[in-house]
């Protein structure tokens, strides 16, 4: 019975860990293109595009506000070497996206 209890109670401590954790990573969103991708950081004030796919097509991310206005950050050309466009995301942002030179945009995701 007390190893089932110490079972139960490591259980019940991971879970209480993955609920503590939650808040934080609240603060982060991505959304894909294949394998390259658009990543909101730094309490939503940060958003970087980064190309992965040494396909030679480059990435960049979209933002829109709340009254339809979008905006394109810089473009990521480095295929899958360091480095990402990284932009700031004005307050105004309410989602946004990643999209691949001549390939395609992800869907729009809450920002």
């Amino acid at each position: 019975m007390r190893s089932r209890n110490l079972g139960l109670a490591a259980i019940a401590s991971a879970a209480l860990a993955t609920a503590i954790a939650w808040p934080a990573l609240a603060h982060e969103s991505s959304v894909f293109h294949g394998n390259d991708y658009a990543h909101v950081y730094n309490s939503h004030a940060t958003i970087e595009a980064c190309d992965m796919e040494g396909d030679g097509n480059g990435v960049r991310a979209h933002w829109r506000d709340s009254t339809g206005n979008i905006t394109a950050g810089g473009w990521d050309t480095n295929g899958n070497d360091p480095g990402c466009a990284t932009n700031p995301l004005p307050s105004s942002a309410v989602e946004f996206r990643i999209c691949e030179n001549n390939v395609g945009c992800s869907a729009w995701n809450p920002k």
